[in-house]
This record gives structure tokens, sequence and C-alpha cells, in this order.
């Protein structure tokens, strides 16, 4: 496995993690997980976890693709006799670079879920936005941050705006200023507040995005670029 790829899969555990804790509780999400088939064979995933609903367990299965190549049928192939000796399971891959014509046509007719973007973007849009955990809505209040999000036809979309001061997420430590900010440098968007889940989630992909967080404190003059250690320090394990 690559760095890439590596790369990829760290990423997709940790958002089906934090997905998890708030959705459901008490489910542990692997990487490179060994799962034993009906067939008794045993069976490598790159990012795994399963759950007990109505008294039987269900167990989704995802393959991560950070190839410089589309997806191609074989090995959509390949996850769906995976999903087929494993009893209740579902298939996912999650593939930077697409997927050919005929892999798309195959995964619909086998149910295998195919989502394809950038890395930034797989966090928030492909696996986050369906269960809307990233996604504050205006009744959330800021703890103590707000931030400013894309907006189109009155919904959130999965992108967190960033107005230039460095690549990452901007946080801004009260609301006044973000509606300063919002007038000055963007359209189509909102200010939100950010929870302590939103917070906790938003600093746990930074992390892994290898990026800074830029701290707004009064105006925007008034710039820090902190690593998400320190946020994580002084407002999630205070």
């Amino acid at each position: 496995m690559s760095k890439k790829g590596d790369d990829l899969e760290s990423l997709v555990q940790y958002v089906y993690q934090v997905i998890s804790d708030i959705q459901y509780h008490d489910i542990f999400v692997q990487r490179k997980a060994l799962v034993v088939g009906k067939s008794g064979t045993r069976h490598e995933i790159d990012v795994y976890y399963d759950f007990v609903l109505n008294g039987h367990i269900h167990r989704v299965l995802i393959e991560c693709k950070d190839w410089k190549t589309k997806v191609s049928k074989d090995m959509v192939m390949i996850l769906a006799e995976k999903t087929d000796d494993i009893p209740n399971s579902i298939g996912i891959i999650i593939s930077t670079n697409g997927f050919q014509k005929g892999a798309s046509e195959y995964a619909k007719y086998k149910g295998i879920e195919l989502l394809s973007n950038s890395k930034l973007s797989l966090l928030s849009k492909s696996l986050v936005a369906r269960l809307g955990i990233l996604f504050p809505d205006e009744s959330v209040q800021g703890e103590p941050f707000w931030t400013i999000m894309e907006e189109s036809d009155g919904k959130l979309t999965s992108r967190y705006i960033n107005v230039g001061y460095g690549a990452g997420v901007d946080l801004f430590l009260s609301k006044k200023i973000a509606l300063e900010i919002l007038k000055c440098h963007t359209k189509n968007c909102v200010v939100r507040g950010v929870s302590r889940y939103h917070l906790k989630a938003i600093v746990g992909f930074v992390k892994i995005a290898n990026k800074n967080i830029n701290l707004f404190l009064f105006d925007s003059e008034e710039v820090l670029s902190v690593e998400p250690k320190m946020i994580e320090d002084y407002f999630i394990n205070d």
C-alpha cells in the first residue's frame, strides 16, 4: 500500500469513526481488517465496521483507491464477491479519480456505493454530508467559534469557506467577526456556530489533512495560523 493509499484510508477511518461516535456509540472503525466470510475465506478490508440494528449485525466494507487512473469494473466485482461472502454486508468504494463506465453500471447492479472526489471533499461531501455531522444548522451556537460555510439553494454544501489567509479551516472568535468577513470576501455563504461536536470533527479532519486552523481573533488583520492540536488541547480536552 502506498503512502497516498494509507492517507486516504486514515481519512476514511476517521470520518466513519466520528459518524459512529455521534450516531451510534460503541463502534470501532478498523483499518486493514480481516473478516471471515461464509466460505471460511479471510477477506482483507481497507476500512471496516459493524453495528447491531434490530438484533442483527450489519457490516460495512469500504475500499479506498487513491489512484491516478479510474477504478475499473474488475475492482467492483472483487468487492461484490466479498459482500456476497460476508453476511449482512454492504460495500463502498472511495476513489479519488473516479470510475470507469462499466464499474458504475456493475456497482449499481450489485448495490455497491461509489464515492469519488478530492480528499478534502470526500471528508465532508461524500461521507459526512449524508448524515449532517459536520454541518451545523442556524440553531447551533459557537462554543466558542464560528465559521463560514457555502450555501446553495438554501442548503449547506460540503464546503467550509477559506477566505485566503492560509490553507485549512477558518474559525472566528465571534459571530460579528465572521459576519464582517462574510460581507467582504464571499458570496452565497452563511455564518454558522461551531459546537463541541463540530469542533472535534473539524480538528480531526485538519490533522489528517496536514493543514492548520486559521483563527480570527478580533478582525481580519488579527489572524493566527495554529496547529489543530492547540485547538484540541485548549478547547476540546480542557
